[in-house]
């Protein structure tokens, strides 16, 4: 049921405006539904902010269960896919072009991909050192050691033992 936007109502009616009832002595209007206020003090207004706030309300629950989403997935914390989409955008992009004249076109896209390639990368590094998922140089010296010994419980001829572990360590090297 629509009503009127000034309907006029009487001094006891229940959905009389309360500022109608203050100010005025004579004319009397109905509340906005919704509202406190009658279109004259502000119902309307007040209505379309109440319709605003409930459509940025359910936006924000929409956000909050895609959040939701994202959190929950186990590789939240990884950034090499999108390292690996942007690389591929690049590399395409770099195919795109034909002649040097597309090259030098392309030329601000093409930096900015390297540059954003460049940025994801060091984040990427930052969080897999963060979450105990890379190794540094002493940790991985030390994880080659215990292969060694490992590898020495079941492997009783010193010569070959001396030539793997020289080998891993070598390889630790470079």
């Amino acid at each position: 049921m629509i009503r009127n936007p000034m309907e006029p109502c009487d001094f006891e009616d229940e959905d009389c405006c309360p500022m109608c009832k203050q100010i005025s002595e004579h004319q009397f209007y109905k509340v906005v539904k919704g509202t406190e206020r009658c279109p004259m003090h502000g119902g309307s207004r007040q209505a379309v902010k109440n319709k605003e706030n409930a459509a940025n309300q359910y936006r924000l629950h929409v956000w909050k269960q895609r959040l939701n989403e994202f959190t929950s997935n186990d590789q939240i914390k990884s950034l090499r896919d999108e390292v690996g989409i942007l690389r591929i955008v690049l590399e395409e992009t770099i195919n795109k072009c034909q002649t040097a004249d597309e090259l030098l076109m392309f030329s601000a896209r093409i930096a900015s991909l390297a540059q954003d390639i460049g940025k994801l990368v060091s984040a990427c590094d930052r969080l897999e050192r963060n979450m105990g998922e890379m190794m540094d140089k002493p940790s991985a010296i030390k994880f080659a050691a215990k292969i060694i010994d490992i590898i020495g419980h079941n492997i009783q001829d010193e010569e070959i033992l001396d030539i793997i572990s020289h080998e891993i360590l070598e390889e630790l090297r470079n």
